[in-house]
């Protein structure tokens, strides 16, 4: 296997990273730019005005094309070491689909465009949802082939 390959678990978790730093960087600049009116405001609420915005666009939009990688990534591996099922192929349509929706809620503000973004948030959370359980059924699936 290719050196390239060795660390590619390390991807989800940058994903993650990624967000976080991206919330926690819009909720810095929205509390030291007086943006905030409540102490603990709903994440879409801390990069609802520039600059903190565009941070907050573009550090999600990033967490959802690392997702949607991941996804495409597990499939592909689930698909290598066994053959491809159901679960396996709705747990991908549902990554992806939650990908899709995180970009959706860093693109579309839901001040300015709330059905979208709702409908983004929708994806996202229903798809991770999905996504997990279908990554229990496969790796329950997975187990006695390759652990033994």
């Amino acid at each position: 296997m290719c050196n390239c390959f060795k660390s590619i678990g390390l991807l989800p978790v940058f994903s993650c990273l990624i967000f976080l730093i991206g919330l926690i960087l819009c909720y810095g600049l929205a509390f030291l730019n007086h943006h905030l009116t409540v102490v603990l405001p709903t994440i879409s609420a801390t990069g609802s005005m520039p600059p903190e915005s565009c941070y907050f666009t573009f550090f999600l939009a990033s967490a959802g094309f690392l997702l949607t990688l991941v996804c495409f990534i597990y499939h592909s591996y689930v698909v290598a070491v066994h053959q491809d099922g159901m679960a396996n192929f709705i747990g991908l349509l549902s990554g992806v689909g939650s990908g899709i929706g995180l970009v959706l809620v860093a693109s579309f503000q839901f001040k300015y465009v709330p059905i979208l973004h709702y409908v983004g948030m929708g994806l996202a959370c229903t798809g991770q949802l999905i996504f997990g359980w279908c990554v229990v059924a496969v790796s329950y699936q997975l187990a006695p082939k390759v652990h033994g």
